[in-house]
């Protein structure tokens, strides 16, 4: 028969191992997440840069008449929403970190 120490031990590690495994787990599903909006921004985001250089070639090769207000917004909000991205980017990955007192 075992001793109520070495149970008790027993007990604390398996507790132990269970709390690693589910801390390990929910890293990986937030690890899963993250890959799975990562990628759905660069598809979106592709596509948006991609209508825009389509639309400035058909405006060019004269196949579309857009004015050059309507170009020049569609480049201007694709240069901005460029660096917004970045800078929501930047920020999440190099938070600012606050002197403790």
């Amino acid at each position: 028969m075992r001793s109520t120490s070495s149970r008790k031990t027993e007990e604390c590690s398996i507790e132990t191992q269970a709390k690693r495994t589910s801390k390990k787990s929910a890293k990986a599903s937030e690890r899963r997440l993250r890959e799975f909006i990562a990628y759905s921004l660069l598809i979106l985001y592709s596509l948006g840069y991609l209508a825009t250089i389509l639309l400035l070639v058909l405006n060019g090769l004269a196949i579309t008449c857009l004015s050059e207000k309507v170009l020049l917004s569609l480049l201007g909000a694709t240069f901005l929403k460029h660096v917004g991205l970045m800078v929501i980017l930047l920020q999440h990955l190099f938070p600012v970190r606050h002197a403790s007192q």
